[in-house]
């Protein structure tokens, strides 16, 4: 019996989608049944799924309490952001400059 090239195709697709599907374990839950851990002064830390120091995705939430300045540091990793409440100002670059920072509101990726 032959498969076409596009059968085959969808049937990795399937296969590849169902083993990443058993691998990471979906949470929705609100802030308050989080298990946080203060990190800093105004700063806490709540790991959803995987691990920032092992390969593969992880997904942790982060609180900074209101007026909170980061000093400038980096990451060796690829990260994306999404504030899911009120405002976190981001900048770019070795120096702290304050009026070069952008605004991401709630919502802001």
């Amino acid at each position: 019996m032959k498969i076409s090239i596009y059968c085959f195709v969808l049937l990795v697709f399937i296969a590849t989608t169902i083993v990443y599907a058993e691998e990471f374990n979906a949470v929705k839950t609100s802030s308050d049944e989080l298990s946080w851990t203060k990190l800093g002064e105004k700063v806490w830390f709540s790991p959803i799924t995987g691990n920032e120091k092992t390969p593969g995705m992880y997904v942790y939430r982060v609180k900074f309490e209101k007026g909170h300045k980061n000093e400038p540091h980096y990451h060796t990793d690829e990260r994306v952001v999404t504030v899911l409440a009120g405002s976190l100002y981001v900048g770019f670059g070795k120096e702290f400059k304050e009026s070069e920072m952008v605004k991401l509101s709630t919502g802001g990726i």
